[in-house]
C-alpha cells in the first residue's frame, strides 16, 4: 500500500461522515427555543446540542489517536534516518575533507600567485618610475624579464636626454639673463659717467661764472670797463666761444641729463649776455 492508500484509510477512522453531518444540520438545525418558559424547546435543542457534542469528541479523540501513531512513525523515521545518516557521514566526511584540501590547496596557490603578480607589478612599477615613464599593468606583465629591461633601458636614456635638455635650456636662460644684465649694467654705468662728466662740466661753469662775477666787481672798483685791454677783447671771445660748444654739447637721454643739459644752458645764456653787454664794447 502506497502512503497516499494509507493516508486515505486513516482518514476513513474519522466518524461522522460529511453526509453523517449533513444530516444533523437538516434535522438539528431548525430548533430554536421559545424563551426561558419554553420548556419542551430547551430539552430538543440541549439533546441535539449533545449528540452533536458526542461525535465532535469522538473526532478529536481519533485525531490524537492517529496523530500518537503519527509522531511515534516520524520519532522511528527520525532515528532510523539519523543512525543512516551517521554511517553514511564516516564515508563522506574523509572523501570531502580530501577534497576541501586539495581545493584549500588551490585556493592558496591562486593567493600566492595573486601575490607574487602584485609585488612583480610593483617592482616593475617603481623601476620604470623613477625615470617618469608611462607604463601599462598589462603590458608589464605581458614582457619577459630581459624585454622589460630593454624598456628600462629606453625609459633611461629618455630621461637622461630630457634632463640633459632641461639643464642646457636653463644654463642658455641663464646666460641670456647674465648678458642682458650685464647690458644693462654697462649702459646704466655709461649713462652714470656721461651724467657725472656733465655735472663736472657744470660745476666748471658755474665756477667760471662765479670767478668771472667776481673779478668784474673788483675790476669795477678798480677802472672804467670801457678801458678794456684786447687781451680783455680776446678772452671775451674765447669765454663766448665756449659758450657756444656748450649749448652745442651732445647730452644723453634722462631726467638728470635734462635737468644737466638746462643748468649749462642757463649759464652760457648768462655768459653770452656778459660778453655782448655794452661794457665789452
Amino acid at each position: 500500500m502506497s502512503a497516499d492508500q494509507e493516508f486515505e484509510e486513516a482518514l476513513k477512522q474519522f466518524s461522522p461522515t460529511d453526509a453523517a453531518i449533513q444530516n444533523m444540520r437538516d434535522r438539528y438545525g431548525h430548533l430554536t427555543i421559545g424563551g426561558v418558559d419554553d420548556r419542551v424547546g430547551y430539552v430538543q435543542v440541549h439533546e441535539a446540542r449533545m449528540k452533536v457534542k458526542a461525535k465532535r469528541v469522538e473526532v478529536e479523540k481519533t485525531r490524537k489517536a492517529l496523530k500518537a501513531d503519527a509522531l511515534r512513525y516520524g520519532r522511528v523515521v527520525d532515528g532510523e534516518a539519523k543512525r543512516i545518516t551517521a554511517l553514511l557521514r564516516q564515508v563522506e566526511d574523509p572523501l570531502a575533507a580530501q577534497l576541501d584540501k586539495v581545493k584549500e590547496i588551490k585556493e592558496e596557490a591562486k593567493r600566492k600567485a595573486l601575490a607574487e603578480r602584485d609585488a612583480k607589478i610593483a617592482r616593475r612599477a617603481m623601476r620604470l618610475a623613477v625615470y617618469g615613464a608611462e607604463f601599462s599593468v598589462e603590458g608589464m606583465l605581458d614582457l619577459s624579464e630581459d624585454e622589460f629591461g630593454l624598456l628600462v633601458t629606453n625609459a633611461r636614456k629618455a630621461h637622461e636626454k630630457a634632463e640633459a635638455e632641461r639643464v642646457a635650456a636653463e644654463k642658455a636662460e641663464a646666460e641670456k639673463l647674465e648678458v642682458e644684465r650685464a647690458r644693462l649694467e654697462a649702459q646704466r654705468a655709461e649713462q652714470e659717467a656721461v651724467a657725472e662728466r656733465l655735472r663736472a662740466d657744470a660745476r666748471l661753469l658755474e665756477a667760471a661764472r662765479e670767478e668771472k662775477h667776481r673779478k668784474e666787481e673788483a675790476a669795477a672798483d678798480a677802472w672804467d670797463r670801457s678801458q678794456l685791454s684786447p687781451a680783455g677783447h680776446a678772452y671775451a671771445s674765447q669765454v663766448n666761444e665756449f659758450a657756444s660748444m656748450v649749448r652745442e654739447l651732445p647730452a644723453p637721454d634722462g631726467a638728470l641729463c635734462h635737468d644737466i643739459r638746462e643748468i649749462l644752458n642757463t649759464a652760457a645764456g648768462q655768459i653770452e649776455a656778459l660778453v655782448e653787454g655794452d661794457e665789452w664794447s
